[in-house]
């Protein structure tokens, strides 16, 4: 059932994430942030693929207080190559292990979401298929002295490496890729009464 007076509603991004709060900004979302305290790695669940992401993003929604008048928005993304799940590197040569893996085949980046209010939590996933069709050893030792791939699941991140000229393409929504599927967040909202606040009122937050 949607939360009545929808314009009181307020948005929490339960996320440390700037490309996650950059992607709710774009689709006109305003939002607060609070970062919950949960640690992935700590973590062990029983489960796999979209359930895990799932539960992680459950986890993370219901770390953070939520108000009788907010909405808490969680996500978990994650990395599997022949359904098994890509970590984070811990090295410059274990980075450069992952991206030769991924060159001429696909993964998949799946993405689990929770979307939380009082009394009730909605939870999805959307997945995506990325292919790296190719990448020169030159290239991708620049890249991997540059530091960038540090902290990033599979050592990369998607849309920078797009716009930096990698040869990546991807069977699904890129946001999703990036940590959030925005059109199916937005539908989740405007279900539990969200409304998106006119330009004017945007004007309004944005100052």
């Amino acid at each position: 059932m949607p939360m009545r007076d929808a314009p009181a509603i307020s948005i929490v991004l339960a996320s440390a994430s700037p490309r996650r709060s950059a992607l709710l900004s774009a689709a006109g979302v305003p939002h607060q942030r609070r970062v919950p305290c949960v640690d992935d790695a700590s973590l062990s669940l029983p489960l796999a693929g979209a359930s895990l992401v799932e539960a992680l993003a459950h986890c993370k929604a219901h770390q953070v207080h939520c108000g009788s008048a907010e909405v808490i928005v969680a996500a978990d993304t994650l990395c599997f190559l022949d359904g098994v799940i890509v970590t984070k590197p811990v090295s410059e040569p274990d980075a450069r292990e992952m991206l030769r893996t991924f060159v001429g085949r696909s993964h998949r980046v799946v993405t689990g979401v929770a979307i939380r209010v009082p009394h009730r939590t909605i939870t999805f996933a959307d997945a995506a298929e990325v292919w790296l069709d190719s990448l020169e050893d030159g290239e991708l030792s620049d890249y991997l002295q540059g530091g960038c791939w540090k902290g990033k699941a599979g050592a990369y991140d998607y849309p920078e490496r797009l716009a930096a000229g990698w040869k990546l393409r991807c069977e699904g929504d890129p946001r999703s890729v990036s940590g959030l599927p925005v059109e199916r967040v937005l539908e989740a909202l405007r279900e539990i009464g969200w409304r998106s606040p006119s330009p004017t009122a945007l004007g309004a937050v944005a100052r």
